[in-house]
């Protein structure tokens, strides 16, 4: 199994550069259902998504800086998507 961290994953969004290439080439003969990420580096970039809709949109009043309110910031967020969502937070 091969683990890819958050730095990996940030190398794959830069194609072209030397470390895309060395990384792809080494990925490039690996059984892809032998890659996979740890839940640190979702959490990682779920955080980066964050705070990047947080720029762009402000912030929301459902979200505080304890993360109480993740249920909230799930239906907010997911809840559009998929009516399902709000059901299973109550």
């Amino acid at each position: 199994m091969i683990l890819l961290d958050t730095n990996h994953l940030a190398t794959l969004k830069y194609r072209g550069t030397e470390r895309y290439v060395r990384l792809t080439a080494r990925l490039a003969g690996v059984d892809k259902e032998t890659i996979g990420v740890t839940v640190i580096t979702v959490e990682e970039q779920f955080r980066g998504w964050i705070d990047q809709q947080l720029q762009i949109f402000g912030p929301l009043s459902s979200i505080n800086s304890t993360g109480a309110s993740a249920t909230s910031l799930f239906t907010d967020v997911a809840g559009p998507m998929d009516s399902s969502a709000r059901l299973a937070s109550t």
